[in-house]
């Protein structure tokens, strides 16, 4: 009977693993408070339309959204998820609302401040917002974590540049062109 009832779960279930969008999907219905299981339907949903070229705007936004309130509850379940933390930033930077990418990113470095990938999203938030010495030190502190990390620095070049701080834009222009 257990090799029965067994059989019946596993031929259910493979329905569930036609991708990993269909899988979340099915398993988030199960166990809505997971927030890795949250984080990861966040993802697929995102993944799902940008990696589509016959995606709208609208459509892109409406998945952004949908990401948005996902990584949410997982955040909401797991305060201290860095990943989650970073990844809500991106979008919100996809989204220009820098504000809030600003905020989340600044909490992901909190969590692990040797996270590059934070760093260098902090630093563009501030950089859209004309912010350029926090940019700078962002750019910086990438760079720290990541030295060939080509677009911080040019983007940290940039940031001199529009500071009108000529002296250090072409130094850092320079690394950018012996770097690639």
């Amino acid at each position: 009977l257990r090799i029965l009832v067994c059989s019946v779960l596993t031929v259910t279930r493979n329905a569930d693993w036609k991708d990993n969008y269909t899988l979340f999907s099915a398993d988030i219905k199960k166990l809505p408070n997971d927030c890795e299981l949250n984080f990861y339907m966040a993802n697929e949903i995102t993944g799902k339309f940008q990696n589509n070229y016959e995606s709208s705007p609208g459509d892109l936004i409406q998945a952004d959204q949908e990401s948005i309130g996902y990584i949410n509850r997982a955040i909401a379940i797991y305060p201290d998820f860095g990943e989650a933390h970073a990844a809500l930033c991106k979008i919100y930077d996809g989204l220009r609302m820098f504000d809030s990418a600003i905020t989340h990113d600044s909490r992901a470095l909190a969590l692990n401040p040797a996270n590059s990938i934070a760093s260098y999203n902090l630093a563009r938030a501030y950089y859209y917002l004309k912010q350029y010495p926090q940019a700078i030190e962002f750019f910086k502190k990438t760079l720290s974590l990541q030295p060939g990390l080509v677009y911080a620095s040019l983007n940290l070049a940039r940031c001199y540049a529009d500071n009108e701080q000529y002296d250090s834009a072409i130094v850092y222009f320079n690394k950018t062109l012996a770097t690639d």
